[in-house]
């Protein structure tokens, strides 16, 4: 089986992780899983600065909007797909549009944020080594490529697995944050 076919299975793999554990559904147990994650995130922001990258989640990814609704000492920055790029965005008061992947801020009245402190990396999971499985169209790779910035991984335990295939491009986090705790990678 080839790399790309490996990544494919790993997606499928995962993708139903995440429904078992009542993911899509939002189900109790599943929730209570997202705010134990979104309560050590929280406390891992605490002595951050700057200006952060944050996500919108999709149906199939865990939530992190109580997070950053609480985290008010850091600026957000929601990320907006133009072709294959990815660039970040402070929402002005128009909010946020349905984009081609998932809700981007609106583009009048919104300002650009070139510079980030750190960024929170959705993904369909991430491996001990803290590489993570995407949906697989790059566009976290490309942007994080080159970037001194902290990347922290959030995800629930049970989609951390213990290796997922790489290719040089692949971008591997600094923290993984789950459930459970926060993961320093390479420690």
């Amino acid at each position: 089986m080839n790399l790309i076919e490996t990544k494919q299975e790993f997606r499928k793999l995962l993708k139903k992780a995440f429904k078992d554990l009542g993911g899509s559904e939002k189900l109790p147990a599943f929730l209570t899983l997202e705010d134990q994650l979104n309560s050590h995130l929280l406390e891992f922001l605490q002595s951050k600065q700057g200006a952060w990258g944050g996500y919108q989640a999709l149906s199939s990814e865990v939530s992190i909007q109580k997070t950053l609704a609480r985290a008010l000492h850091l600026r957000w920055a929601y990320p907006r797909t133009e072709d294959s790029s990815l660039s970040f965005w402070l929402p002005g008061p128009k909010g946020f549009e349905k984009g081609e992947w998932a809700s981007e801020p609106v583009l009048e009245g919104a300002q650009e944020v070139k510079s980030l402190s750190g960024i929170i990396v959705p993904a369909l999971g991430f491996d001990q080594v803290g590489r993570r499985l995407g949906r697989g169209k790059g566009f976290y790779d490309r942007f994080l490529s080159g970037q001194g910035l902290l990347k922290v991984g959030v995800s629930l335990e049970a989609l951390v697995v213990d290796k997922l295939p790489a290719e040089g491009h692949d971008i591997g986090m600094d923290y993984i944050i789950t459930e459970k705790g926060v993961r320093k990678i390479g420690s």
